[in-house]
């Protein structure tokens, strides 16, 4: 999910509610996550530079954590004008289901050049977790390109323009959320699936 100014609070509430076990969050740059979050709920994000806080996760209670971890994903392009990229991944148990989550922003159009790399760094966190790994991403390309990049069976989920969920696990129950939108909360919907062994 990506965020914008104003009415975060609101928005997470919204993506903490019903059966929702674990977040994978973009563009969180502008606020602490911790801060914002309903009771029961813990934020995976490291606040110590703009650039590693804008991709996050959120868990609820029932979610084990394991640990976590950032990766850089790619620098800031010369001149600026975009922020490193950084991933947010965890080792998570929920229920009785293994999962490595991993959330990140790709590089956007005007830097498309950088795009491959970025996802090189995804696929190599991928490739340590081959059955568990769940890709959270706005992936600022088509969905199923952004998928065979990371790897051979990944498939994607989600909005063909890039705001999806890649796994090699199967996908149920797959829904685009228009909450954010329609609130102004957001410029992209949410992506909710179950995953893994129904």
């Amino acid at each position: 999910m990506d965020f914008t100014s104003g009415g975060n609070k609101q928005y997470l509430a919204h993506l903490c509610s019903g059966d929702a076990q674990v977040l994978l969050l973009q563009e969180a740059k502008d606020f602490r996550v911790a801060d914002l979050l309903p009771a029961g709920w813990r934020a995976l994000q490291d606040t110590s530079s703009d650039a590693k806080q804008g991709s996050a996760l959120a868990v609820a209670s029932g979610v084990t954590v394991g640990r976590w971890w950032m990766v850089k994903a790619c620098d800031a392009p010369p001149g600026g004008g975009m922020l490193p990229r950084w991933l947010c991944c965890a080792e998570l148990t929920v229920g009785d289901e293994p999962m490595c989550a991993i959330s990140g922003h790709a590089p956007p159009p005007r830097y498309s050049s950088m795009q491959p790399g970025f996802n090189a760094s995804v696929s190599k966190v991928v490739a340590q977790y081959p059955q568990t790994a769940l890709v959270g991403a706005d992936a600022n390309m088509d969905k199923d390109k952004f998928a065979t990049a990371l790897g051979s069976g990944m498939k994607a989920v989600g909005k063909q323009s890039g705001i999806c969920l890649v796994s090699r696990m199967p996908f149920s129950e797959v829904v685009q959320d228009s909450y954010g939108m329609s609130g102004g909360h957001s410029d992209h919907p949410a992506v909710w699936a179950t995953v893994g062994a129904q």
